[in-house]
């Protein structure tokens, strides 16, 4: 066992209650248990199957051995988790932005010429790195929205057990790839004696429930029967098979056993309403145990009355070192990806949620290094959250959109955020999200409504998520800048992409994604050279934001042959001289 469970002189299971458990617990599991029949296998069971965790692309199951989240509590729940934002900084639709394009009809060779600068075309390239000093294109959401709902308490490490210790019905919400799993995981080893806390825990017999699993039980039906028997049937699985039906039983009864209900969101709609009044049924028939539940929180709307609601909060720096230390075991390659971590504004934004930050974290083993392309890592996040994550866990999401393909939704959500770049919004009023998405499935021809639309891209993918009251945005602004920067690639604009991002710095980052996307990028780093020469170094004034655009052009992983990189470096130091 890894060497954080409790009295790690025990380095596997031992075949009778004795030193893999501390004291109390032991005590505690003599007693439900004295002939020690059924328990034994029991928790072998729960330490072979709970005891790992194993995202999507890793090559092997990681032990648990500590809380990998922090918790949100509200003493009085309300969805909406942040004051309504400022006016200016909600889409307003009849204020969109304009700007024209301008044109570009250069000749590389004879614009370098042109320029001045034909002397460096055979030069070799300087391959000196400079520090990535790159900024994202929009304040983040937190600073953008006047404040957050200060009724909130955050809660980390042994507070959080401590809350769970002090509560019967707890319903713990995330964001997809949050880390709701892995913390039942957690409770089943914590409740059962496997890891040390250091708190005061009263040991219980935890029975891990996931609803996606439903079809394993027959004959669904409202009572309390149908999901006792999903329990049971869940419970036997861990066993073994070994029959442990009455004693079970006999344990619910006495209120001995902690349900962990993991994926209320991942029911169907066809079954979702009759597993949960199954599952109310039993929970205020067997009342004096203590349930645990796990919902997506777009997609929770008060079914669960009477459990206390928390909600899985992002990483903050010192969570992301923890999972950094637990997930890179030799010291120097920690060492090393932290380093490189936190030189990577990009990367740094991304790991707010395990998930996310679980695909950095496999990134650098292959890589070596941070992914430095950032079109690239914010594709492999977003067909991560949109199309693989739920595919993984074989979860049959009640989708209610499935006639659209992925290459239509994505079609539509670039536009949205081109939209609302242009109209330099970060939010949306429900309404206007709903009417952006009416005209995109009109102009398409689809038979979906907007509303079912919105339900799939903020309950089962995650890429919008409700701000406050009928207020929406994208889950990350990264995501917003990605899917603006798709839209002027796919469409043929990245042209006039270059002409907005000259003039505004709203579309710095945008523009530099598609320059790292776009596979012949020669022509708009000319193209940038020559209005800089002619705006600012000709007439002997600087600009520090254009100096800035080089300076992240270079630091890019851009296609730039030879020649033209060095014709970057040479407008860069020839501007740096003004600036």
């Amino acid at each position: 066992m890894d060497n954080d469970f409790v009295n790690g002189s025990e380095r596997s299971l031992s075949k009778s209650i004795s030193g893999d458990v501390y004291s109390e617990a032991k005590k505690w599991f003599q007693k439900i248990d004295p002939k020690n029949e059924k328990l034994n296998t029991y928790r072998e069971g729960i330490e072979h199957s709970l005891n790992k965790v194993q995202i999507m692309g890793m090559s092997n199951a990681k032990k648990i051995s500590h809380i990998y989240v922090s918790l949100k509590i509200y003493p009085n729940y309300r969805k909406h988790l942040s004051d309504t934002p400022k006016v200016n900084s909600v889409y307003n639709p009849d204020n969109d932005f304009n700007v024209e394009s301008g044109s570009l009809s250069f000749n590389a060779d004879s614009a370098i010429r042109s320029l001045g600068y034909g002397h460096i075309v055979d030069k070799e390239e300087n391959k000196s790195k400079t520090v990535d000093k790159r900024k994202p294109l929009i304040e983040s959401c937190d600073n953008k929205v006047e404040g957050t709902t200060k009724s909130s308490k955050l809660l980390r490490g042994r507070e959080i057990l401590s809350f769970v210790e002090s509560t019967n019905t707890l319903l713990v919400l995330g964001q997809p790839g949050g880390g709701k799993t892995t913390f039942l995981k957690y409770l089943s080893l914590v409740y059962t004696g496997f890891i040390d806390t250091g708190s005061q825990i009263k040991p219980l017999l935890p029975v891990y429930i996931p609803l996606r699993d439903y079809s394993k039980q027959d004959n669904l039906t409202k009572n309390h029967e149908w999901f006792l028997n999903f329990t049971l049937c869940c419970a036997s699985e861990v066993s073994g098979g070994q029959d442990t039906r009455l004693w079970f039983m006999d344990q619910l009864t006495k209120g001995n056993c902690l349900l962990l209900v993991d994926g209320i969101d991942e029911l169907p709609a066809s079954v979702s309403k009759d597993v949960l009044a199954s599952f109310r049924s039993f929970a205020n028939k067997y009342r004096s145990n203590k349930y645990v539940a796990t919902c997506r929180t777009a997609s929770y709307h008060h079914s669960l009355e009477g459990f206390k609601i928390c909600e899985v909060d992002d990483f903050d720096h010192e969570e992301v070192i923890s999972f950094s230390k637990h997930w890179f075991q030799d010291e120097k390659k920690l060492k090393k990806f932290l380093g490189d971590l936190e030189k990577s504004l990009v990367a740094k934004e991304l790991c707010k949620t395990p998930l996310l930050m679980t695909m950095v974290c496999l990134m650098y083993d292959y890589n070596r290094s941070i992914p430095e392309n950032r079109f690239e890592l914010y594709q492999s996040c977003v067909d991560t959250l949109m199309y693989k994550w739920d595919t993984f866990r074989e979860i049959d999401r009640c989708r209610r959109v499935t006639e659209i393909s992925n290459s239509r939704k994505t079609y539509i959500l670039s536009n949205i955020a081109r939209k609302t770049l242009d109209n330099e919004s970060i939010f949306l009023r429900k309404h206007d999200l709903c009417r952006m998405f009416s005209d995109e499935i009109n102009l398409l021809g689809l038979e979906v409504s907007a509303d079912e639309l919105l339900f799939d891209m903020e309950s089962n993918m995650g890429i919008f998520v409700e701000k406050s009251n009928d207020i929406y945005s994208f889950s990350h602004l990264t995501f917003q800048e990605f899917f603006a920067a798709l839209s002027f690639i796919e469409r043929g604009d990245v042209e006039k992409l270059f002409d907005l991002a000259y003039k505004s710095d709203r579309y710095r980052e945008v523009f530099l994604l598609a320059v790292e996307r776009i596979h012949s990028p020669d022509k708009l780093a000319v193209t940038l050279a020559a209005r800089v020469k002619y705006d600012y170094i000709n007439a002997g004034v600087g600009s520090t934001y254009h100096c800035s655009i080089l300076h992240d052009m270079l630091l890019s992983q851009a296609v730039f042959t030879k020649k033209i990189r060095e014709l970057l470096k040479m407008v860069h130091l020839d501007l740096i001289m003004y600036s």
